[in-house]
């Protein structure tokens, strides 16, 4: 009877012990990697909007428009973008977001000011990172999926000409963010002030 006794307590701290990683993750790391990913995109928001009131693009610009409210909804729904989300956006993304994505591609290459195209690019290099490194803090196991999409994606869907067609939601522009993954480290980049 002792030696069920001794296991049967291992097995109520190990219970226990799991119990506790899951109410920490839940009620104290997850809010808080929520609250940092936010942040963030406060951050990218306020910039964007100097970058708008400096004058270098109007407050009624499509581009403009498109990313803040792409910003302002990232911010809105942030503890509602998991791995799992971002997996099913890449097979079944929406008509609009769809449209918008390849006009929102055109637009930012038809923009006649280098500076100002490369900000724009910048700007969205920076939502992506953002994206991309909270789904590396959320679910760690979902960024090796949208990595093999995003090459699928990359491989599967150019038109006859060899041009990227634009037909699918680019969420993370995964193999720009891996390459720099790959140069810096992932603590460093996502991390990065």
């Amino acid at each position: 009877m002792q030696v069920d006794t001794q296991i049967l307590a291992v097995l109520l701290r190990f219970a226990i012990g799991i119990v506790a990683l899951m109410v920490g993750w839940q009620f104290v790391l997850k809010p808080t990697l929520v609250d940092g990913f936010r942040q963030r995109l406060f951050a990218l928001r306020h910039d964007l909007f100097l970058f708008m009131a400096g004058g270098h693009v109007s407050s009624r610009d499509p581009v403009y428009v498109n990313f803040r409210e792409t910003l302002n909804f990232l911010i809105r729904y942030a503890e509602r973008l998991t791995g799992t989300r971002a997996i099913l956006a890449f097979f079944v993304p929406t008509p609009s977001l769809v449209k918008n994505n390849g006009d929102l591609s055109n637009r930012i290459a038809s923009i006649p000011d280098e500076k100002v195209r490369k900000r724009i690019m910048q700007y969205r290099r920076e939502m992506s990172r953002a994206i991309f490194c909270h789904l590396l803090c959320i679910a760690p196991l979902a960024i090796p999926a949208l990595v093999l999409l995003s090459v699928i994606q990359t491989i599967f869907l150019r038109d006859d000409n060899g041009r990227m067609n634009v037909s699918r939601v680019d969420i993370t522009r995964t193999v720009e963010v891996e390459a720099e993954l790959s140069a810096r480290g992932a603590f460093e980049l996502c991390h990065a002030g």
